[in-house]
């Protein structure tokens, strides 16, 4: 799930990934819709990377990510936790996932 948090990064750069970009967010994995919680303190832009990319990581074949990853990687965007905290919780719970250097 390292490439959750790509796909945010390259959209908030406004260099969109090649992952798909979803025209429509269906309610069932809108993550603002969802866990709205989650995003009071983050600005709109932002947030809607976060809700494309939940959108976008659906489309392209992966499992939409649960409220933990969303929680997570919304930590990192506001500053709660740091990239290398980010990284470690995914490794915990995505062992299996080839830790990689990311480019962003």
């Amino acid at each position: 799930m390292l490439e959750f948090h790509d796909d945010v990064m390259l959209r908030l750069v406004g260099r969109q990934p090649n992952w798909m970009d979803p025209g429509t967010i269906p309610p069932g994995l809108d993550a603002l819709v969802r866990w709205p919680e989650l995003f009071r303190h983050l600005p709109s832009e932002t947030t809607t990377a976060v809700r494309q990319t939940c959108s976008a990581i659906w489309y392209a074949g992966w499992a939409a990510p649960d409220r933990r990853d969303v929680a997570d990687l919304v930590a990192e965007l506001s500053g709660d936790i740091d990239l290398g905290e980010y990284r470690r919780r995914m490794r915990v719970r995505y062992p299996g996932v080839s830790d990689y250097s990311s480019p962003v």
